[in-house]
C-alpha cells in the first residue's frame, strides 16, 4: 500500500472509533433516563425497592 492510503485508512479507523463512542455515550444516557423513569414507576412501586436503593 501507499503512504497516502494509509494515512486515508488511519483516519478512517480514528473517526469510526469516534463515531462509535459516541454512539456507546448515546445509548448509556438513554439507558440511564430511561432506568430512572422505569425506577421511579416501577420498580419503587411495583416491586417495592426501597428509593435508596435506586440510588435517590
Amino acid at each position: 500500500m501507499h503512504a497516502a492510503s494509509l494515512t486515508s485508512l488511519s483516519v478512517l479507523s480514528r473517526w469510526r472509533i469516534v463515531l462509535m463512542l459516541m454512539a456507546f455515550a448515546g445509548m448509556a444516557h438513554f439507558n440511564r433516563v430511561g432506568i430512572s423513569v422505569a425506577g421511579s414507576e416501577v420498580f419503587i412501586k411495583e416491586v417495592g425497592i426501597p428509593a435508596t436503593r435506586m440510588g435517590w
